[in-house]
């Protein structure tokens, strides 16, 4: 399962993640959010924290990997995964991917820090006002 977190503001989406990842999610959740930001920013920026119930993805989804990074390399320039030390190997899977992306791996106590990662991009070096 899939939430869009209310710090989702300008170019930053933040979410979290829970259960697997599956194609719903993708498709309902995450494409028509991304295509939204993608068409009205110069980029992208997600944070996706992954809670203790996150199990996976589907493989066989848009998810995966390659098929994530065909789709979204270009204009996505900044991707921090917050979550457990088991979750590395699949933020290594996504930086390999993504060439293009600064791609970033966080531990689960370290969301916060995963939202300035990702903001340190910003202009005259302000942080984005997350939660309002």
């Amino acid at each position: 399962m899939l939430y869009v977190l209310p710090e989702t503001t300008g170019d930053i989406i933040v979410l979290q993640a829970s259960e697997i990842l599956t194609e719903q999610d993708y498709l309902e959740v995450l494409l028509p959010l991304y295509q939204q930001v993608a068409e009205s920013q110069e980029g992208v920026r997600i944070a996706l924290y992954l809670d203790p119930g996150f199990q996976g993805i589907d493989e066989t989804s848009s998810w995966e990997p390659q098929a994530f990074a065909t789709a979204h390399s270009t204009s996505l320039h900044y991707l921090a995964i917050s979550g457990a030390e088991q979750w590395k190997g699949l933020t290594q899977n996504y930086a390999t991917t993504m060439s293009q992306t600064n791609v970033s791996h966080f531990g689960a106590l370290q969301f916060l820090q995963a939202l300035h990662w990702i903001n340190e991009d910003g202009e005259a070096g302000e942080l984005y006002p997350f939660g309002g």
